[in-house]
C-alpha cells in the first residue's frame, strides 16, 4: 500500500497547484472543504475519513434499516453480496456488519447505479473508464470489482486524497498513479497509461491526445460546477471518447 504520509504529501503538491485554477472549486465545495484544510494533512483524520472528512461525498449518513432492506430487494441479493465491502475503510459510523461484509446506504446506492450501468453496456467492451467527480472512490471500487479496466478518477485535491487512501486499501496489488507522478512530465502519456491501473488526478491534468476512453461517468457533480467548467469537460469528452464509447 501507499503510505498515508505519501498520500498526504501528494495532496499538498496538488493543493499548491490548485491555487492556479481556483475556478475548479465551486461554491458548493468551498462550503464543505475550506474550514477543514488542516484535517486533510493529519494522518489520524485520513485513516478515519468517513467520520471526519467525507461530508458531501458520503450517503451513509442517510441510513434507515427499512431503506437498506428495500434497496437490497430492488437490486437483488446476489449482486449486492458480490459487491459489499469486506473492510470498513475510513471507519464509517453508519455501517452495519452483515456476516463477513459491511453494508451502508452509500454503497447500496452505488451498487444500484452499477446495476443500471451494466444493463446498458457490454462489460467486455469497457477497457478504460474516466469518472468525473469520483468522490472517495466508492463507485470506482464496485466497477473495478467487476470490470478488468483502467480507471481515471478526476476530482478536487481533497476528494483525491480520500479516494487514493480508499482505493489503495481496497486494491493493494494495483498500480496507482498520483499527481506527484504526473508532475514529472505534466501529461499522462500513453506509456504511463499502459503501465498503471488506477489514476487519481485533479481537473487541470492533461491526457495524451491519442488515449481514447470507452466510458465516461458523471453522477451528480456537474450541477455543482459553473458553465465554463462543464463546457471544458464536454470538450474533453468529445476529444477522448472512443468510437463506440459511452457517457
Amino acid at each position: 500500500n501507499l503510505s498515508s504520509e505519501t498520500l498526504i504529501e501528494n495532496f499538498k503538491i496538488s493543493f499548491e497547484d490548485y491555487n492556479l485554477d481556483l475556478l475548479q472549486k465551486s461554491k458548493h465545495w468551498q462550503r464543505y472543504y475550506n474550514y477543514k484544510y488542516k484535517k486533510f494533512e493529519d494522518k489520524q483524520y485520513l485513516q478515519n475519513f468517513r467520520k471526519y472528512l467525507s461530508e458531501g461525498l458520503d450517503d451513509a449518513r442517510h441510513v434507515d434499516l427499512k431503506n437498506i432492506s428495500k434497496t437490497i430487494e430492488e437490486i437483488g441479493e446476489d449482486l449486492v453480496f458480490k459487491n459489499l465491502s469486506k473492510k470498513n475503510i475510513g471507519e464509517s459510523e453508519y455501517v452495519y456488519k452483515l456476516f463477513n461484509n459491511y453494508i451502508d446506504m452509500n454503497e447500496l446506492i452505488h451498487i444500484s447505479w452499477f446495476k443500471d450501468l451494466n444493463s446498458k453496456i457490454k462489460e467486455s467492451k469497457i477497457k478504460n473508464v474516466i469518472e468525473i467527480g469520483g468522490g472517495f472512490g466508492s463507485l470506482a471500487r464496485i466497477i473495478l470489482n467487476n470490470y478488468n479496466c483502467k480507471y481515471i478518477l478526476i476530482d478536487l485535491p481533497e476528494a483525491n486524497l480520500l479516494s487514493s487512501y480508499f482505493l489503495t486499501h481496497n486494491f493493494p496489488n494495483k498500480k496507482i498513479y498520483l499527481y506527484k507522478d504526473y508532475k514529472k512530465h505534466k501529461v499522462l502519456s500513453a506509456n504511463e497509461f499502459f503501465e498503471n491501473d488506477i489514476f487519481i488526478l485533479p481537473p487541470w491534468f492533461h491526457l495524451d491526445q491519442n488515449i481514447k476512453i470507452d466510458l465516461f461517468i458523471n453522477t451528480r457533480s456537474m450541477m455543482e460546477m459553473n458553465f465554463d467548467i462543464i463546457k471544458k469537460y464536454f470538450d474533453f469528452i468529445h476529444e477522448h471518447i472512443s468510437d463506440n464509447g459511452h457517457f
